[in-house]
């Protein structure tokens, strides 16, 4: 699995977010990432005790491409979620496109909207449409 090392500057600029990190209130430029760009956070507790459960079966995740990996993770995520719950994000997003900004870090990382990273994706995928392929976000933080 790679990381990335997102320029911001050369990503669209498309609003700003007021959001808590480090115990600090700010506001973040929100951008649009490439999804390809993006991958879930193997430290977010859910997917880490799957990864674990995964390496107890003898598999190394890490040794995955970035594409096999998100899909592994997808897969976990699917099976873990209310699967109503998952629809109804999936419809939503796929009606009125993605509203709730999600935020990764500047290596690619999802640190907040696994669900609706995995929503987007499988509309990516279904439709080719751009509007799913292009996931506004913020970056900004390190």
């Amino acid at each position: 699995m790679n990381t990335y090392d997102i320029k911001i500057q050369q990503l669209e600029k498309v609003a700003t977010k007021k959001l808590t990190f480090k115990g600090e209130t700010k506001v973040f430029d929100v951008y649009k990432v490439p999804i390809d760009m993006l991958f879930y956070n193997d430290l977010n507790g859910r997917i880490a005790t799957f990864i674990s459960q995964y390496a107890s079966e003898g598999k190394d995740i890490t040794s995955l491409d970035n594409k096999t990996y998100n899909e592994t993770i997808a897969e976990f995520i699917k099976n873990s979620a209310t699967l109503a719950r998952l629809k109804k994000t999936k419809e939503d997003i796929r009606q009125n496109t993605q509203k709730e900004v999600g935020v990764v870090l500047n290596d690619g990382r999802v640190i907040d909207g696994n669900r609706r990273f995995t929503c987007l994706r499988e509309l990516f995928d279904e439709t080719g449409d751009q509007k799913f392929e292009l996931v506004p976000k913020s970056c900004t933080l390190k």
